[in-house]
C-alpha cells in the first residue's frame, strides 16, 4: 500500500449509523487506522472431532485517529463528539467553549449522534480507495503537550462498522505552515499550576468515556448505538523539576490543585489572528507515589493525576478562540 496521499475527513450524523458526507480534513499520523472487526468461532456438533462451520458474531469497527491539533478549522467536531457540550459565543473572534456531559449520548435535547469517518489509505484501485466508518463515537481522547513535538489529538473509536468505499478527493487542509500556520506547537504552549507558571517537560492526559459497545439486538449483525456504562476516567501526568517548594508540598499532600494549559499562536500579519487554546483541569489530585531521588543533572519527576468534577468547569474544559465559527451540531 502506497504511504503517500493519506488522509482523514468526517462529518456529523444526522441518524446513528447513516453515512454523512465526509467536510472536514486531516493529515494523520503513524496509527491512524480504521478496521471492521468481524469475530467468528467455529460451531461443532455432537459427534464432530472438528469445527464444521463458521458461526459468525457481533460485528462493529474500531478506529485509532491520530491528527495534528490546530487552532482554526481542525478538528472541532471531534472533540465535540468526544467531551459533549459546545457553546460558542462571539463574533470574529468567535470563542468555542467544550465542557462535558454526563450523558452526551442520552440526554433528551439535542443529543450527539456518531461520526461518519473516512480514512484514505491511497489504495491503486480507482474506486475503492478509502475505509469508511459510520455510527463512530469516541471512546477515548488523549493528548500530550512535549517539549519538541506539535500537539496531537488521538481518538479511539468504535464504529457500527467500517468499509471500503470511494474517497473524498479534493481535501481542503488547516494551515500547517507558511505566516498563517494555525498549527498547535510546543513553543506557544505554557503551564500554569495553581495560578503559578512552571518550567514543565511534558504534560499528558486522557478522558476515558467508558463507552458499552458491544451490544446488539436480534436480527442484526451489528452492535446497537454505544452509550456511557460508568463513569468518566479523566488522568493525566506532569513531568518536571520543581522550583517552588510551596506548589511541591501541596501537590506531594495530596491538596486540590489545578492545572491550565494555554497555547497561543504568533502573530500574524495575514490570515486569522485570534488563536488561542486552552485546555483546564480544575480539580486535579497528585494519585501516585512519591518521586524518588536520583543523582542527575536536574531531579524530574513524572507525577500522575486524576481530574474531578468542578461545579464552574467540570472535570475538563477546552476553550478554542478564532475567527471562525463552527458549524457543528447542536
Amino acid at each position: 500500500m502506497p504511504g503517500y496521499d493519506q488522509y482523514l475527513c468526517w462529518g456529523i450524523e444526522t441518524v446513528w449509523g447513516t453515512e454523512v458526507a465526509r467536510t472536514k480534513f486531516a493529515k494523520v499520523y503513524e496509527d491512524t487506522q480504521l478496521m471492521h472487526e468481524r469475530p467468528q468461532q467455529g460451531h461443532e456438533f455432537l459427534g464432530n472431532r472438528d469445527p464444521d462451520f463458521i458461526f459468525d458474531q457481533i460485528q462493529k469497527g474500531t478506529g485509532n485517529l491520530v491528527i495534528p491539533m490546530t487552532y482554526d478549522a481542525g478538528p472541532e467536531q471531534l472533540l465535540q463528539a468526544a467531551m459533549g457540550v459546545l457553546v460558542t459565543t462571539g463574533s470574529g473572534p468567535y470563542v468555542h467553549t467544550f465542557t462535558l456531559d454526563n450523558n452526551p449520548y442520552t440526554r433528551a435535547a439535542a443529543p450527539l449522534i456518531g461520526l461518519s469517518v473516512e480514512n484514505h489509505l491511497a489504495l491503486p484501485d480507482a474506486s475503492f480507495e478509502s475505509m469508511l466508518g459510520v455510527g463512530g463515537r469516541v471512546r477515548s481522547m488523549s493528548g500530550s503537550f512535549v517539549t519538541n513535538e506539535e500537539l496531537k489529538l488521538v481518538l479511539d473509536m468504535v464504529f457500527k462498522r467500517c468499509d471500503l468505499e470511494p474517497v473524498t478527493g479534493t481535501p481542503v487542509f488547516p494551515a500547517y505552515s507558511g505566516v498563517a500556520s494555525s498549527l498547535v506547537k510546543f513553543t506557544q504552549i505554557t503551564v500554569d499550576i495553581d495560578t503559578v507558571t512552571t518550567p514543565v517537560y511534558s504534560c499528558e492526559f486522557s478522558l476515558n468515556n467508558n463507552l458499552k459497545d458491544d451490544n446488539a439486538e436480534l436480527g442484526s449483525a451489528y452492535i446497537r448505538a454505544p452509550r456511557a456504562q460508568g463513569r468518566r476516567e479523566i488522568t493525566g501526568s506532569l513531568s518536571k523539576e520543581w522550583v517552588n517548594k510551596t506548589l511541591y508540598d501541596k501537590w506531594i499532600a495530596g491538596a486540590a490543585a489545578s492545572i491550565l494549559v494555554t497555547a497561543s499562536g504568533p502573530a500574524l500579519p495575514t490570515g486569522p489572528g485570534n488563536f488561542v487554546m486552552t485546555w483546564r483541569f480544575e480539580n486535579v489530585r497528585f494519585t501516585g507515589e512519591n518521586p524518588k531521588n536520583a543523582e542527575t543533572e536536574e531531579q524530574e519527576n513524572v507525577l500522575p493525576f486524576t481530574a474531578y468534577d468542578d461545579p464552574t468547569f467540570g472535570a475538563m474544559q477546552v476553550v478554542i478562540t478564532n475567527d471562525t465559527e463552527f458549524p457543528l451540531a447542536a
